[in-house]
C-alpha cells in the first residue's frame, strides 16, 4: 500500500467494525466488581496457610485489596490468581505479586484501546 492510500478516509464497513473493536475493548477493560475480587482473591487464599487476623483488620487488608484492585478486569484478575497458584510458589501473594502479573495484559488492552480511539478520531477528521 502505498503512503497516499492510508491518507485516505476508511470506508463506512471498515470504520464500522474499528468501532465495534473499540467498543468490545471498553467493555474488556471494565473493572472487577468487588464480589469478583472477593472471589478470586478468596478463593486463591485458600490454597495457603490462613493468616490469624482479628475482624477489623480482616476488614482493612480487604480494603487495601479492593482498592488495589479496583481498576482490574475480572478476566485478567483470574488469570493472575490462576498463574500464581500453579507457579511453584509457597506462600500467598500480596497484592503487589498479583499487580505484576495483571500488568501485561491489562496494558496491551489498554494500548489497543488507545490504539482504536486514535485512528477512529484521525478517520472521523478526515471523513468530516
Amino acid at each position: 500500500m502505498n503512503p497516499a492510500d492510508r491518507r485516505r478516509a476508511w470506508e463506512p464497513d471498515r470504520v464500522r467494525l474499528l468501532e465495534e473493536a473499540k467498543t468490545l475493548l471498553d467493555a474488556a477493560l471494565f473493572p472487577a466488581t468487588a464480589k469478583e475480587i472477593g472471589g478470586h482473591v478468596g478463593t486463591l487464599m485458600l490454597h495457603y496457610p490462613p493468616r490469624t487476623l482479628s475482624p477489623s483488620d480482616r476488614r482493612i487488608v480487604a480494603e487495601d485489596w479492593l482498592s488495589d484492585f479496583g481498576d482490574v478486569p475480572a478476566d485478567i484478575l483470574q488469570a493472575a490468581c490462576q498463574q500464581w497458584r500453579r507457579s511453584p510458589n509457597t506462600y500467598a501473594p500480596t497484592p503487589g505479586h498479583l499487580l505484576e502479573l495483571a500488568k501485561p495484559p491489562l496494558e496491551t488492552r489498554r494500548l489497543w484501546l488507545r490504539l482504536a480511539t486514535e485512528i477512529l478520531e484521525r478517520q472521523k477528521a478526515k471523513a468530516g
